[in-house]
């Protein structure tokens, strides 16, 4: 009796440790995905936290001071002077439309993709063997999450520099607006 518990906790050991071993070959896969979507919720976070109704707001204002300036019977020196402004100023409602259609975006992508990389995880954690053929979709979505987190960054930079010149030309805009 006592050697067939013996022989029964060791049996049971080796196939522990085999077990753990197996879990093992999948481990550096699922600690990549792990890293992909702690990027992922910090750009969905990102996203998030900008202001969207605020950049909406100075769209808004710049179409109505645009109607405004078009309504006015400006000489022509006078729209000289302002043509740079008024380009600008067109400049700025264009980019900001197409970045907020963009984080619009992003945040769709992202939400897909969130759940791509937690099945992606599921199956390497469920798999005993190594998945070499889960591989290929592991690089493509190391790629997609640098790619989508770079434009992420890239709107982050970008959107304090736009609204910082939208006040700036604003301010020109509607001087020349109410003092004609």
């Amino acid at each position: 009796m006592f050697l067939s518990n013996k022989i029964y906790s060791i049996v049971l050991c080796i196939l522990i440790i085999c077990s753990s071993c197996q879990n093992q070959k999948n481990k550096i896969e699922i600690k990549t995905i792990e890293k992909l979507e702690q990027i992922t919720l910090k750009d969905v976070s990102d996203l998030e936290n900008i202001n969207i109704n605020h950049i909406q707001n100075n769209i808004d204002l710049g179409k109505l001071n645009i109607l405004e300036l078009e309504g006015k019977e400006l000489d022509s020196i006078s729209v000289e002077l302002i043509y740079f402004e008024y380009r600008e100023y067109l400049n700025y409602i264009n980019q900001t439309t197409a970045i907020i259609n963009s984080i619009n975006n992003l945040k769709h992508t992202l939400t897909i993709n969130q759940k791509q990389l937690n099945t992606l995880k599921l199956d390497y954690k469920k798999s005993k063997n190594k998945r070499h053929d889960l591989d290929e979709y592991l690089k493509n979505e190391k790629i997609f999450v640098k790619t989508t987190s770079k434009e992420v960054k890239n709107i982050n930079t970008i959107l304090p520099q736009l609204n910082a010149k939208f006040d700036t030309l604003n301010a020109k805009i509607e001087l020349i607006i109410y003092e004609n």
